[in-house]
C-alpha cells in the first residue's frame, strides 16, 4: 500500500515493508466488471498473474471462460490455478482470445507482457496505474500498439481489506492510487486508430454490480464469499 505522494508517483520501492510479498493485491470484483461492461472481453480468456483468481472468478460471472495460471501458490483460491507458470513463458492455449491481467509491477513486468501478449493475442487488457501511461519505453509501446480503450476509474481501488474477495461498497473502494483498465482488442483497432476514453465513476457502478452478483451468486448456490 501506498503511504505517501512518493510511493503514489515513483512506486513503493522493492525493500519497502510496506510492499506486499510478490506485488500480490488481489483485484476487487467491482473493478473487472466495470472492464465487462465496458470493453466487453472475448469469450475465452487467460489471467497469467491470477494470484488466488480475484479476477478470474469476476470474469466467469460475466460469463466468460477463464484459465488461470500464477507463479506463486496462494492459500484460499476462489478458481483453479495451474501454478509455477511465469508469464513471460506462457504459451497461449489454443481458442484461447484474450489475456485480462493485474501484473505485479517489479522488472518492468507490466510493460513486458503488454509486449509479448500483444503479439500473441486478439485483445489484451490489463489494470495498471494511471503512472503506466508515462515513460520512454511505454511510449514505444503505445506508439506500435495505441490501446483501442482506456478506462479511468474517477475513485480509487482498495486492495487493503484483507478479505479474500470483498463484496461491500466501503471494502472494495477508497484506496489512495489511481488505476485504469488500457484495453488493447484488435477487432477495433483495425477499424481505426483512435483511443477511446471512458470516466467510470465506481460508487455509481457498484449497486448495478451488486445486483447481478448477489442474483449469480444465489442462482449457484453461493461460493462462500467474504462480506
Amino acid at each position: 500500500m501506498a503511504n505517501s505522494l512518493t510511493d503514489i508517483y515513483v512506486g513503493v520501492k522493492k525493500d519497502d515493508p510496506n510492499r506486499k510479498k510478490n506485488d500480490f493485491y488481489p483485484t476487487p470484483p467491482l473493478a473487472t466488471y466495470i472492464l465487462c461492461k465496458y470493453a466487453r472481453p472475448p469469450q475465452n480468456v487467460v489471467e497469467p498473474c491470477a494470484g488466488r483468481g480475484n479476477i478470474s472468478i469476476e470474469l466467469e460471472r460475466n460469463g466468460h471462460n477463464v484459465k488461470s495460471f500464477d507463479l506463486n501458490e496462494y492459500d484460499n483460491n476462489l478458481v483453479d490455478i495451474e501454478t509455477g507458470v511465469d508469464v513471460l513463458e506462457l504459451e497461449r492455449p489454443s481458442d484461447y482470445d484474450g489475456l485480462v491481467t493485474n501484473p505485479p509491477y517489479h522488472k518492468d513486468l507490466p510493460r513486458k507482457i503488454a509486449e509479448k501478449a500483444l503479439e500473441e493475442y486478439p485483445y489484451v487488457a490489463m489494470f495498471v496505474r494511471l503512472t503506466f501511461l508515462e515513460g520512454k519505453k511505454r511510449k514505444n509501446l503505445f506508439t506500435k500498439y495505441p490501446p483501442s480503450d482506456i478506462i479511468l476509474l474517477s475513485d480509487r481501488i482498495n486492495f487493503g481489506s484483507g478479505l479474500v474477495e470483498p463484496i461491500n461498497k466501503t471494502h472494495q473502494l477508497g484506496g489512495m492510487i489511481a488505476y485504469m483498465w488500457i484495453v488493447w482488442d484488435k477487432r477495433l483497432m483495425n477499424l481505426e486508430r483512435s483511443t477511446k476514453l471512458h470516466w467510470v465513476l465506481l460508487e455509481n457502478e457498484y449497486d448495478e454490480w451488486r445486483a447481478q452478483y448477489d442474483q449469480r451468486s444465489n442462482s449457484s448456490g453461493g461460493r462462500g464469499y467474504s462480506t
